[in-house]
């Protein structure tokens, strides 16, 4: 499948989420530029997408190839956005390249690790994938959230999954960020919890929205 056929179909389902899918709101790659006649009589021809007058439609055909490769760029976006910590400009430039060539099964380890996100960074939504679905947790035993540990427990902060901008704002702020080790020294009545040299108390539900990599005592 050639890259740039993958790309316009990524435009289109992004028109789409806009509420504008016109071949004139059909913008392709980082650069953003307007898709060419003759690379959408291409996709035409596969059977991809069908025109009427300047109205752009993906057949089912192109709409599950389209959700494929938006689903793997904002899961890379994901693991560089939430766990890597990558500014904004590398992270689209990476994961531009990554929707091209992650394979299947890193895919959905991918998936699993960042505890199946529901949206991007940038609030975008992920496109659920089969392991979604079926709620695959391939490493749950080792990655949790802070609400799961017990007292005296420790963990490496794997990434954080707000309800809102503003919130991760704050937590970021306090110092909680991706690869910093954390202590949780109680969990009534809020979740308190030590890393350097400092203590912050918060409740359940902000508890539930940070994910660590559980430290075991012999390591």
């Amino acid at each position: 499948m050639e890259t740039y056929k993958e790309e316009i179909l990524e435009a289109i389902m992004e028109a789409e989420e806009r509420g504008n899918c016109s071949v004139e709101h059909i913008k392709v790659g980082i650069s953003k530029e307007r898709v060419k006649p003759d690379e959408l009589a291409a996709l035409c021809e596969d059977g991809f997408i069908t025109m009427q007058n300047d109205k752009i439609s993906m057949t089912s055909k192109g709409r599950e190839l389209a959700v494929q490769v938006v689903r793997r760029h904002r899961l890379a976006e994901c693991l560089m956005g939430y766990v890597l910590n990558i500014s904004p400009d590398a992270m689209e430039k990476v994961a531009c390249e990554m929707e091209h060539t992650l394979l299947p099964e890193v895919e959905e380890s991918i998936c699993a690790l960042l505890g199946h996100p529901d949206t991007a960074p940038d609030g975008k939504p992920v496109p659920p994938g089969k392991c979604c679905i079926q709620k695959s947790r391939k490493i749950e035993k080792t990655l949790i959230s802070v609400a799961e540990l017990n007292p005296g427990d420790e963990g490496k902060i794997a990434y954080i999954k707000p309800k809102n901008h503003n919130r991760l704002m704050k937590l970021t702020a306090f110092g909680l960020i991706p690869g910093q080790r954390v202590k949780l020294a109680q969990k009534s009545p809020t979740f308190c919890i030590l890393f350097e040299q400092t203590e912050i108390a918060v409740e359940k539900d902000i508890a539930e929205e940070i994910y660590v990599w559980k430290i075991e005592e012999d390591s």
